[in-house]
């Protein structure tokens, strides 16, 4: 233990990177699930996923299960939106939410349907998109699912 956090001495599969890639092997492990990290910091931010409750944000009174999802929203309150759309001038807190945005101006598609190939801006459109081919709820990876008609 190093100030209160589970080294991979306890978890010796960890110590190895899991390609041959020469990746920095993950030597802080959470020992409620055993889910692995590098540095001691991302650790303790996974943990808060594992504080569950009702968490309400002081701001605007969304509730949130668990800790981390509660300090990843307050962000949204105080975090200064720095990137700028050129065509259009919306702002963003996150570089990759303005690429996403940026399709919007470049009618780019990026993302195919494996069922049918139509294709979508972002990944959420796509899921939401699969799920149009699946009966009942949406399964990750399709499995267990019996193909639908695509609408």
């Amino acid at each position: 233990m190093k100030h209160g956090l589970t080294q991979f001495s306890q978890f010796p599969f960890l110590g190895r990177p899991l390609t041959g890639s020469g990746t920095p092997p993950k030597l802080y492990v959470c020992g409620q699930c055993g889910r692995g990290y590098r540095h001691a910091g991302s650790l303790q931010n996974h943990k808060n996923t594992h504080k569950t409750g009702t968490y309400s944000c002081s701001a605007c009174q969304k509730e949130y299960p668990n800790l981390m999802s509660i300090k990843t929203h307050r962000r949204i309150h105080t975090e200064v939106k720095r990137h700028r759309c050129a065509d259009c001038g919306k702002t963003f807190r996150a570089s990759s939410q303005l690429i996403v945005h940026r399709r919007v101006h470049t009618k780019e598609k990026p993302f195919s349907c494996p069922q049918c190939n139509k294709r979508f801006s972002s990944k959420p459109n796509l899921r939401h998109h699969t799920r149009l081919h699946w009966s009942g709820p949406a399964a990750p990876g399709f499995l267990g699912r019996r193909p639908g008609p695509c609408l």
